[in-house]
């Protein structure tokens, strides 16, 4: 669920408008946000919790990671796709510089390149 808690509070009740307030980070206003704070602190309270927590976020970190790796090698790639289609260097050379075989090259250039041909 997606909630906008800066957006347009036309028509909400004092309840919902105190709710997108301690969402927004605002300290509780009312019986019911300050019960979830309540249980916000439990939770942040529990070492099991915060153990997998913490492993979550180490997980989420290395995973942007990887998928800054492989956004660099798809515009590496993309580059020599380029290059080879512009007649600029050969399949063999751009394989080359990938540090791939002319066989996986070619799979790939088929797979993912949509300019080629």
């Amino acid at each position: 669920m997606i909630v906008n808690a800066k957006g347009t509070r036309d028509g909400l009740t004092k309840a919902q408008i105190a709710f997108l307030d301690y969402v927004a980070g605002k300290e509780p206003s009312d019986e019911f946000t300050r019960k979830i704070n309540q249980e916000v602190y439990r939770a942040r309270d529990k070492e099991e919790w915060r153990l997998e927590y913490m492993t979550l976020l180490q997980r989420d970190r290395e995973k942007f990671e990887e998928g800054k790796i492989e956004g660099k090698i798809e515009g590496k790639l993309e580059e020599l796709f380029s290059l080879v289609d512009d007649g600029l260097i050969s399949a063999e050379v751009a394989a080359d510089r990938a540090g791939l075989s002319a066989k996986e090259f070619s799979e790939l250039r088929d797979k993912y390149h949509t300019n080629n041909g």
